[in-house]
């Protein structure tokens, strides 16, 4: 069949149409400047730092490299940090709009805390810290907590006294440099039986989530403490059946509450308001675990984060710094069947004597906008699920470890919120050692769709360290043998 001149040019103006419309769906940027790559023990990316784009290298027993970028991704300066990195050593980083903190805590030994601005200059806070720790916290030996709450710096720090069965919990305004704007100090009941899940400072309050068991079973203990008046509200969620890697979101829109734990192998779901008062009620999500999947995600309308749950069979083979249980614990799955029951109650502040105290290993809950993505060992299925506002199932879908053409690496994913829509990124590899990311969402009718980014096929991107900036792009690190940059993705 032979075609007239017109006609293929009509051919090739449909297809320019066509393939321009698939192009104007992503936007792939890398930047000007590359860095030799040290292949360093801890990687962390700090965006928009009064529009300057940090990436930070932790080498064992080197200072820590800070990479400067500016918005169009031109490397414009590299600095180091007066001290010298041990692999032992924990790292926090905590954001601001035109500064950072990085807190490096210690096993053994003083911790150490630099303010590092947006050209990269670092002023070391350390004296400032052990001031405040000696004279607040009256050189107990705890782990502390440093957050941005509401673009505030704050130190929150937990101690049991198991002799009153008492969490008190100590919350600490500071300014840039360290120094105490005002403390307050907030008593929990809590028995040497509970478990300790998560303790969020969120507004004017500080939350606390702990599973109780007795004869009857077990109950979820979801605490508010106001700072300013010390009063503690509860609510309480009780079943036959344990609760497990419970956790809670708190939806800054609303100021809602998202209660969710693994029971068995169906997801509990519920929300509350500010005041605890429940708004929607519990939900079983069932199924979800189904076709050997280990890991499902969920996204709720309204909220800008989507909810994680893994089964705890991987428990020690991946980390989880911004929903780990605060306490020691490993949670058994029981084998009985539902059944819940709520009660809501309020208590005023309990003021009683404190005795001897135990520390409470309080790790830090990373910024959402640092938050380190989950990953598991081995790569098994994983999946997807769309909820409405009452947490009834619309849609999910299983994303397989193994395609025909491709091998999916379903151990490593990237959620992330980009112009109101949740996206989940995944890395890729091709025959012929040819890499690639692919992008999962789904669109107003809740249908779900995949599509392949086009990045440069050699180059290993570190997904770990996805970062959605204002929420219209993506950026993240990447290396090619021994050099590391970044990339710019924009996804519509």
């Amino acid at each position: 069949m032979f075609l007239s001149t017109n006609s293929k040019i009509f051919f090739l103006l449909i297809w320019l149409m066509i393939s321009g419309a698939c192009a104007s769906a992503q936007k792939i940027e890398y930047s000007r400047q590359t860095f030799s790559h040290p292949y360093a023990d801890v990687t962390q990316l700090v965006t928009n730092i009064s529009g300057k784009h940090h990436l930070i290298t932790f080498l064992s027993d080197k200072k820590p490299a800070i990479h400067i970028f500016d918005q169009k991704l031109q490397l414009v300066s590299q600095r180091e940090i007066n001290f010298r990195f041990k692999k032992q050593q924990v790292v926090h980083v905590i954001p601001f709009k035109e500064h950072y903190f990085i807190y490096v805590h210690q096993p053994a030994g003083e911790n150490v805390i630099w303010r590092i601005d947006e050209d990269g200059k670092a002023v070391e806070l350390s004296a400032a810290l052990k001031g405040f720790i000696d004279s607040t916290l009256k050189k107990r030996i705890t782990n502390i907590e440093i957050s941005n709450n509401q673009d505030e710096l704050f130190i929150t720090s937990n101690i049991y006294y198991p002799e009153v069965e008492t969490v008190v919990s100590t919350v600490a305004q500071m300014d840039k440099d360290l120094k105490v704007v005002s403390t307050n100090k907030l008593a929990f009941p809590y028995k040497a039986s509970d478990r300790l899940k998560q303790v969020e400072l969120h507004g004017k309050d500080l939350f606390l989530l702990k599973r109780s068991v007795d004869s009857a079973g077990y109950t979820l203990h979801l605490m508010k403490g106001d700072r300013a008046t010390g009063k503690i509200t509860r609510c309480s969620f009780s079943s036959n059946v344990d609760y497990t890697l419970a956790a809670f979101n708190n939806n800054s829109s609303d100021s809602s509450i998202t209660l969710y734990s693994i029971v068995r192998n169906d997801i509990f779901l519920t929300k509350v308001n500010n005041n605890l008062e429940e708004i929607v009620p519990v939900s079983l999500v069932k199924g979800q675990f189904r076709g050997r999947v280990a890991s499902t995600f969920f996204s709720v309308p309204g909220m800008k984060e989507s909810i994680e749950t893994t089964l705890p069979l991987f428990s020690t083979q991946y980390t989880r710094p911004y929903r780990e249980p605060l306490l020691p614990t490993v949670d058994a799955i029981a084998n009985e069947p539902s059944a819940f029951q709520r009660m809501y109650e309020t208590n005023d502040q309990y003021a009683q004597r404190l005795f001897r105290e135990t520390n409470i290993n309080n790790r830090s809950n990373s910024d959402s906008r640092l938050r380190q993505n989950r990953q598991l060992t081995p790569s098994f299925p994983v999946r997807i699920s769309v909820l409405d506002n009452q947490f009834k199932l619309i849609n999910s879908r299983i994303i397989s470890a193994e395609e025909e053409d491709k091998r999916i690496e379903t151990s490593s994913v990237a959620n992330v919120q980009l112009k109101g829509k949740n996206f989940y990124i995944f890395a890729q590899h091709f025959p012929g050692k040819k890499q690639g990311l692919l992008a999962v969402t789904n669109n107003e009718q809740n249908e779900f769709t995949t599509s392949d980014i086009r990045v440069f096929e050699k180059y290993n991107f570190l997904l770990q360290q996805v970062q959605a900036v204002d929420y219209e792009y993506i950026l993240l690190p990447y290396t090619h043998k021994r050099m590391m940059g970044l990339v710019k993705i924009t996804l519509n």
